[in-house]
């Protein structure tokens, strides 16, 4: 489990002064379908950047009676809605084949092609140095896990998260924020700077 806690942390500093928001990533249920965390709100309830699926879960079965198995969550697989929509908002600042310079765990049995150079140490894990386009990174994401952390040249844009993550931490310029948090495609919530602090089940 990642020591990581605080949500600026998660993308460089030149980053910082972008708006930053917290995307969900569809918990699976227990026939493989994406499941939005707020399909399992209760009334008065909303997402916040501390939001626990597990919790979130707790409550809609306490309140619903289910039965059903609880869903899992993402684990960094990104579902083809919301690849779609985060690729919709990125072409706000880029194209397809914009690179992103992204830092992926060693730990997976399998990584991007090419590597670019030495191990990272980074946030207690060692990553594999790799430039993968915006096209690339999506297809990584879909079929098999997002790259933990990468970032543009521009300063347009920046992710970060922890290892098998449920959520991505997003700094980006406005318009490609703007795009996010307002997509009905997708779960997000701003991050404020007074209040950043992630749940520990954010990812492994």
């Amino acid at each position: 489990m990642s020591d990581i806690t605080l949500a600026r942390t998660l993308v460089p500093d030149r980053y910082a002064s972008l708006p930053m928001l917290r995307l969900f990533l569809p918990l699976i249920d227990t026939n493989d379908r994406a499941r939005r965390w707020s399909s399992y709100l209760e009334d008065g309830i909303e997402l916040a950047g501390s939001t626990e699926w597990f919790e979130l879960w707790n409550r809609h079965r306490e309140s619903h009676g289910a039965v059903e198995p609880a869903p899992v969550p993402a684990r960094g697989r990104l579902d083809p809605l919301t690849a779609r929509a985060l690729k919709d908002a990125l072409m706000l600042r880029a194209s397809p084949d914009t690179v992103l310079h992204c830092l992926c765990w060693e730990g997976y049995a399998a990584v991007p092609a090419d590597p670019g150079g030495p191990t990272v140490h980074h946030f207690g894990h060692d990553f594999v140095r790799c430039d993968l386009t915006i096209r690339q990174m999506l297809h990584e994401a879909t079929a098999d896990r997002i790259p933990e952390f990468a970032h543009d040249d521009l300063g347009h844009f920046a992710w970060g998260t922890n290892l098998y993550p449920d959520s991505v931490i997003i700094a980006g310029a406005e318009p490609i924020y703007r795009a996010l948090i307002n997509d009905p495609r997708l779960d997000t919530v701003t991050i404020r700077k007074e209040s950043d602090l992630l749940p520990v089940s954010s990812g492994d």
